[in-house]
């Protein structure tokens, strides 16, 4: 079952999970930094290979670390360091699977590990991608920006419009994604080929101009933090800067977050969910190819000693 991730639980500065819900126009959570990911998505992230007819010029591509992605993949088995001489030399990278791609509506949420604190800086890149970043303070982010800037892993800040060709919403209704400029484009790919959405061109993203994405319009982080689905009518006031946590071990102000509004076209709004969830591009090493089999890092590389040692025997 598709589902969008909503966080019932107050944030504690521990990695804890977050629960996955079903989509609908209901109380989320509450306010706070981000948690662990509990990684249940349902069917929308078992992490399948692209479907055959699905086409992008950034179906694949190397980020600013070397690191092969690609749209559809499964995740990383491992987790690795950053090589000297690039941004956040020494900090730890990988190891995040697609069943963990769900996050809740707060940034900082959807960490496979590494989730503690209530601020994102000094976090390590479970997927490889540097999350969102706003402006400066927000939730730590400051580290992570500005938007343009060039060595973010599949490129600058981007976002995208994201529309029916099937259906009218109502006014305001209107949704846009945000994210490196190469998962943008691979994720546009695919919400036209699954949902048939606009072609959308993209563009670069710039918080303080007029129009764009903002955090509390937020409705879904993917891939800890370092993708999101707005929507322009949603005003979530948990996610306002003003309640935002001032330092890393300060909590912010413990809100519920605002309901959906009314008025939306669910099978829409879960079409886009679902295909982002399976669809936002990831390492995919030949150990987390094996399947739901590998549910840990560790466990991964674990499997894969024996699985040489088997073949090597034969």
């Amino acid at each position: 079952m598709p589902v969008l991730a909503l966080k019932d639980a107050d944030v504690v500065p521990e990695d804890r999970d977050t629960k996955s819900k079903v989509l609908v126009p209901r109380k989320g959570g509450k306010g706070g930094g981000g948690g662990k990911s509990s990684g249940k998505s349902g069917s929308s992230s078992k992490g399948n290979s692209a479907p055959p007819s699905y086409r992008s010029s950034a179906s694949s591509f190397r980020t600013s670390t070397g690191a092969q992605v690609s749209a559809y993949g499964f995740g990383s088995s491992s987790i690795k360091s950053l090589p000297a001489g690039g941004p956040f030399a020494g900090r730890l990278y990988d190891g995040g699977l697609r069943p963990q791609v769900y996050g809740s509506r707060t940034l900082g949420s959807g960490y496979p590990y590494g989730g503690g604190g209530y601020w994102i800086m000094g976090r390590p890149f479970p997927f490889g991608f540097w999350p969102i970043y706003y402006e400066p303070l927000y939730y730590g982010n400051d580290e992570y920006g500005p938007e343009n800037n060039s060595s973010r892993p599949g490129g600058v800040e981007s976002f995208a419009l994201i529309q029916s060709n099937n259906t009218v919403e109502p006014d305001g209704n209107v949704y846009h994604i945000l994210g490196d400029a190469d998962s943008v484009r691979a994720v546009i790919d695919a919400l036209v080929l699954n949902c048939s959405a606009v072609n959308s061109s993209i563009g670069s993203y710039s918080a303080k101009t007029d129009g764009m994405p903002q955090p509390q319009q937020a409705v879904q982080y993917y891939r800890a933090s370092s993708f999101a689905l707005f929507l322009d009518q949603y005003n979530n006031t948990a996610a306002l800067p003003a309640n935002a946590p001032t330092s890393n071990s300060t909590a912010g102000k413990v809100i519920t977050d605002t309901l959906l509004p009314d008025g939306l076209d669910m099978t829409f709004l879960t079409c886009i969910n679902t295909t982002i969830g399976n669809a936002v591009p990831m390492t995919s090493d030949a150990v987390a190819s094996v399947g739901d089999a590998v549910d840990h890092p560790f466990k991964g590389a674990f499997f894969l000693f024996f699985l040489i040692l088997l073949l090597c025997l034969l």
